[in-house]
């Protein structure tokens, strides 16, 4: 997307454009016409928000106001407002007029003080109409065959969405009882047991961005292909500002203004949450059988596409989070399943020919995929770019944070550098600097480079052994006393 914008019209690193702000009432004007008031010189900066996590786009706007617009248009909660804004050069941004787009809805309005005797600030939060319309409605339906034509019937009939929807081929072929819940709780229940035509690891999600609604899986953000990884569409690092007479803007635009690792690993919460092991009970209530099947990350990690490839775009068996080591006993860490355990039923035949969706199957891939992304997580601050959107896959070079040496001439942290998928997006458009700024939250579920192995155990018999060392508290306590008297009749010696 970076080496699509046009150099003739985007003039700085940050730059944006953005039309008239209105804002628009319930109330009509003339002829039926609603009442519309141009707030485009009160705002002081615009948030839009974006996550794989979150169903609609959410916003914000900061007002300084000295015109008192909530009490005279009013504000009550029931007000659209309109805008469009984008990034010079770049086909994609953000279209929220009536015209051409889809306005946004105001819901809520926070944090109103006062600035001087004649003015205010607040802040104008707003969500996309098919939140608002989530609230109004729920479904009493029964959902057959491939996900993806629920997942259509909701959006279309239930929310009566009129948004691009991009939907990822399933091939589950289950029979669904919706149980009179609110369209995006549906949509939850549908993804949730749904897994990719194309590629190994189940569960979907959805989530809408500038373009629309997607509902796709993880790996496909990652590949195009069952056998081809996904190109970043920018690789961003810290280095300073281009020096010399000619800045290359686009390149200017991939400088990292601030970044933090949030988190680079959590071995507890991948134990706990079956990120490396679990084990699945199921009971056939139809057969009246029990069985057991383990779950483990390593045998399962190859089968996958993940963010870092094998340097061709293909899958590769050796960047994982685990490395394989000798963790005690002669075992790997994911040879304990007794850490997590799912308890199912796996009864047949209750839909005729529709079967339940083989959740012993699904659940524990599902989890240890899914956590993964949740334990390495990046935040950069770069230029503002509207053609950025969460789904998409960035480069980030982290420094290394040592003395510079020629073991290592790119000065790179070999393990956090590397292939991100973008999770969350927030930008941000500063009328005061007259500048965009986004910040990414990046999550990453392999290394760019594997993590040593190790056959020998260096952690069995490795600790002092004081296991002889078993007191009774009372017996302690007694001895206790008994040095205390001892010592008080000392002293009347």
């Amino acid at each position: 997307m970076y080496g699509t914008i046009d150099r003739n019209k985007l003039e700085y690193p940050g730059h944006f454009t953005i039309g008239k702000i209105f804002l628009t009432s319930y109330r009509t004007q003339v002829l039926d016409v609603p009442q519309k008031i141009d707030i485009t010189n009160l705002v002081g900066e615009i948030n839009i928000y974006e996550s794989i996590k979150n169903k609609v786009l959410t916003g914000n706007l900061i007002l300084l106001d000295a015109q008192a617009i909530p009490t005279h248009l009013p504000l009550s909660g029931f007000e659209r407002v309109e805008f469009k804004v984008f990034t010079p050069g770049c086909s994609r941004g953000y279209d929220f007029t009536a015209k051409s787009g889809h306005p946004m809805y105001i819901y809520n309005i926070t944090s109103r003080s006062e600035q001087t005797a004649r003015s205010q600030m607040y802040k104008l939060n707003f969500c996309s109409k098919e939140m608002i319309l989530n609230e109004q409605t729920r479904i009493s339906q029964a959902y057959k065959g491939v996900t993806e034509k629920g997942i259509f019937d909701i959006v279309r009939t239930h929310l009566k969405s009129k948004k691009a929807l991009f939907l990822e081929e399933t091939k589950s072929n289950h029979q669904y009882v919706i149980p009179r819940i609110r369209p995006f709780k549906a949509i939850d229940m549908l993804k949730e047991e749904s897994y990719s035509r194309l590629h190994n690891t189940p569960g979907m999600t959805f989530y809408e961005d500038a373009d629309g609604f997607h509902f796709r899986s993880y790996e496909n953000m990652l590949a195009l292909t069952r056998d081809k990884a996904r190109p970043v569409v920018a690789k961003f690092a810290v280095k300073p500002a281009n020096v010399g007479a000619k800045k290359d803007v686009i390149e200017q635009m991939k400088q990292v203004y601030g970044f933090s690792i949030d988190k680079q690993f959590d071995t507890l919460q991948n134990y706990r949450t079956g990120m490396y092991a679990s084990r699945v009970v199921t009971h056939n209530m139809f057969n009246k059988t029990f069985s057991e099947l383990d779950f483990n990350y390593q045998d399962e990690y190859e089968l996958s596409h993940h963010t870092e490839h094998d340097g061709q775009g293909g899958k590769q068996d050796n960047k994982s989070l685990a490395p394989r080591l000798n963790f005690g006993n002669d075992k790997y860490v994911s040879d304990y399943p007794e850490g997590v355990l799912h308890f199912l039923s796996t009864t047949e035949k209750m839909f005729n020919e529709y079967e339940p969706a083989p959740q012993e199957l699904l659940l524990p891939r599902k989890l240890s995929y899914h956590m993964a992304f949740e334990t390495q997580i990046l935040s950069l601050d770069v230029p503002g770019f509207t053609g950025l959107s969460v789904g998409d896959m960035v480069a980030f070079d982290a420094p290394s944070y040592e003395p510079a040496n020629d073991t290592n001439p790119l000065d790179r942290d070999p393990f956090m550098s590397g292939r991100y998928l973008v999770k969350s997006v927030r930008h941000r458009f500063d009328f005061a600097e007259k500048k965009h700024f986004t910040k990414m939250e990046c999550i990453k579920d392999s290394y760019m480079n594997p993590l040593p192995q190790e056959t020998i155990d260096t952690f069995t018999t490795q600790e002092y052994d004081d296991s002889k060392a078993n007191i009774k508290q009372y017996d302690l306590d007694d001895s206790i006393v008994g040095v205390a008297t001892s010592n008080q009749e000392s002293k009347f010696k």
